[in-house]
């Protein structure tokens, strides 16, 4: 009776563990290529990641293969931005006959250069010297400086007024008040605000969102650093480090990913993450966009 109940147990721990995929995304990489999209969840229901199916199909001539995954963007279609990991899986199945092995330092995680999207309101650049879409507005948040304010309604007219009021030119200069209201608080001498240290810019970040984006070009270069400096990061290689520290990094990328002929090969030790360090209100409305870049030359 004894093994009985054991073994029902083993079989519950399997079940609860499975991984389920399904709601299927297809895109193309390539005429020649196809990548499938699809959720990886648990035997409730829940969204764990997702797992990326790129097929190289039995016709492929070419010797050098670019595959750009979509396995940042992917996530958008299953969940909001929030702290937590999720799981990426690459899959690659390779219907050729011919061997294909990864080229050395190929491999690229980083920010995307969106220049074929239209939504270039904020005329602002990045840390990464690309254009910032309207996809990185952050929210305006009730914190420390904007407290100290004194409003009982802090919303665009009023912060405007006061900022007037104490010898600004209103909300458009709310950098220089930021910057000088941290230097004095902090007893610094700072002259930019992405000077500051994480602990500081944080506090600019952290707070009750005001429901408003933000559209001061300075606050939006400088959350677009924040975000991708600290709060999105990726696990590869038993490693965990933000989107900038592997632009940063020139020499993570030597070894990826090679597969034989007619046969397939699977990754599975990666992870998209939101830190719950430093993941605020200011973010909620950020999307997950990112490049997973490598190349394959064909042997």
């Amino acid at each position: 009776m004894k093994k009985i109940i054991f073994i029902f147990f083993i079989f519950l721990l399997i079940n609860f563990f499975i991984f389920r995929y399904d709601g299927v995304s297809k895109t193309k990489i390539k005429d020649s290529l196809q990548e499938e999209i699809m959720p990886i969840r648990n035997r409730e229901g829940d969204f764990l990641g997702i797992i990326s199916v790129i097929t190289i199909p039995k016709d492929m001539k070419d010797k050098t293969i670019k595959i750009n995954s979509s396995i940042f963007g992917g996530i958008n279609e299953f969940k909001n931005m929030e702290e937590g990991s999720n799981l990426i899986q690459l899959k690659i199945i390779n219907k050729s006959k011919y061997k294909y092995k990864y080229i050395k330092n190929s491999l690229k995680i980083s920010t995307v250069d969106n220049k074929d999207n239209s939504n270039y309101n904020t005329k602002v650049k990045g840390f990464d010297k690309l254009y910032i879409t309207d996809d990185f507005l952050p929210y305006r948040v009730n914190n420390t400086a904007i407290k100290e304010l004194d409003l009982d309604n802090p919303n665009y007219k009023n912060i405007d007024n006061r900022l007037k009021e104490i010898g600004y030119r209103g909300i458009c200069e709310i950098d220089k008040y930021y910057l000088d209201f941290y230097n004095k608080k902090y007893n610094l001498n700072i002259d930019k605000l992405e000077k500051f240290s994480n602990s500081i810019m944080k506090e600019i970040f952290d707070g009750e969102s005001l429901k408003e984006f933000e559209n001061n070009k300075k606050i939006v270069s400088l959350a677009y650093y924040y975000f991708y400096n600290n709060i999105l990061t990726f696990t590869f290689n038993n490693k965990t480090k933000s989107i900038k520290n592997y632009m940063d990094d020139l020499n993570f990328n030597k070894k990826f990913i090679n597969i034989k002929k007619k046969s397939e090969v699977k990754i599975k030790d990666m992870s998209l993450n939101v830190s719950d360090k430093y993941m605020s209100d200011a973010f909620n409305s950020y999307k997950y966009i990112g490049k997973f870049e490598f190349r394959l030359n064909r042997s």
